[in-house]
């Protein structure tokens, strides 16, 4: 775990900064600009997350705190999706690209849909949603 030399200074989270808590994050997308003295794309700890996927910016005035989506996590992270045009430094290991052609993401590794991928993981959560071709959340039909 990296150590933040003062934690007086504010954070910005563009989902939650909920420290001390198991936070789970799953369908969600940061489409935003994320900016503070540390600066986390999603939020600072994060238990696991499921259907994740960036297209947003952060920026953090001060050295090597910026993080596209988390700091530190616990847990499986099986589906993580990141802009191959956003902050190349920043993307986690397990963090599949995708890049925008026309109106329609793919994944840069082998041209398939992102919305197909997207969508094929989402019912398991069971929350009546699913994504569209502009990568935002729809009640289903």
């Amino acid at each position: 775990m990296n150590t933040i030399p003062n934690e007086n200074r504010p954070s910005a989270s563009g989902f939650v900064e909920a420290e001390g808590y198991r936070t789970i994050i799953m369908n969600s997308i940061n489409k935003g600009h994320i900016e503070g003295f540390y600066a986390f794309g999603f939020s600072r700890f994060v238990a696991s997350a499921y259907n994740v996927a960036s297209l947003g910016t952060v920026n953090s005035t001060y050295i090597n705190t910026r993080y596209l989506f988390w700091e530190n996590s616990i847990g499986a992270m099986p589906s993580l999706f990141c802009a191959d045009t956003v902050q190349q430094g920043l993307y986690p290991n397990k963090c599949k690209l995708f890049t925008k052609k026309k109106s329609k993401y793919y994944l840069s590794k082998n041209n398939t849909l992102l919305v197909d991928v997207l969508n094929a993981n989402a019912p398991e959560d069971k929350y009546g949603l699913h994504w569209t071709d502009e990568l935002t959340l729809e009640q289903n039909n």
